[in-house]
């Protein structure tokens, strides 16, 4: 990792990381981990607005999923339709999912973390794609595949709406956790979108105990 070590491979590694450091503080649990598998990790995130929110991490640090390889892209597809299934039985509402795709280098990014992570939710009202996503370049996919294909090594940002359709986003300007901010906006809690200064730490034990019984 160089000079500096990633939080989230901190984290992956069992070693002290960010999340225990303010875990401790806020009397989360310490290990918030509800799934790990062969290539993918599924956590409740920091910073989660609803019951439910959570994060599939890259176990192996990638910028983001444009740098998957194919067995990467296969359990995370799978698992994003095992988890989606999961949200919507437990919390009643359709999922969205995104990624602020890393900045390749380049200096422009969305993404608050330069670890490969996609959200994904339960949102009770779609966001307005076409008012909201006016200002991009949309491109429609058929599979997260195609990705890597689309972008040539430019930053992106990843959505998928709650019927399931991704598209891929791409922009000359990037807003730090610009879905954050449109969802904390369509549940009436424009302000909190930041999750460094609102973690909505009853959210995350709530997600948590969720998830006990149905791994």
């Amino acid at each position: 990792m160089g000079m500096f070590e990633c939080d989230f491979c901190e984290e992956l590694n069992g070693k002290r990381s960010l999340y225990q450091k303010i875990a401790e503080k806020n009397a989360l649990p310490l290990n918030r981990k509800i799934f790990e598998g062969a290539y993918w990790t599924i956590m409740p995130t920091l910073g989660s607005i609803v019951p439910g929110y959570l994060l599939l991490v890259s176990n192996r640090h990638i910028l983001s999923v444009s740098n998957c390889t194919v067995n990467e892209l296969d359990e995370l597809q799978y698992l994003i339709n095992i988890i989606r299934e999961k949200l919507e039985n437990i919390y009643h509402y359709p999922c969205v999912l995104f990624e602020h795709g890393a900045a390749c280098g380049n200096g422009l990014s969305a993404s608050c973390v330069d670890h490969c992570h996609i959200h994904i939710l339960p949102l009770k009202e779609e966001l307005d794609t076409k008012t909201n996503f006016s200002k991009f370049h949309m491109t429609k996919l058929n599979s997260l595949s195609e990705i890597a294909d689309k972008i040539e090594n430019m930053p992106y940002m990843l959505y998928q709406n709650q019927e399931k359709q991704y598209y891929l986003l791409q922009s000359d300007i990037y807003i730090s956790q610009y879905f954050r901010q449109l969802i904390a906006i369509s549940i009436n809690q424009p302000d909190k979108w930041d999750w460094r200064q609102h973690l909505f730490s009853q959210n995350i034990k709530q997600t948590i105990e969720d998830f006990k019984d149905r791994k």
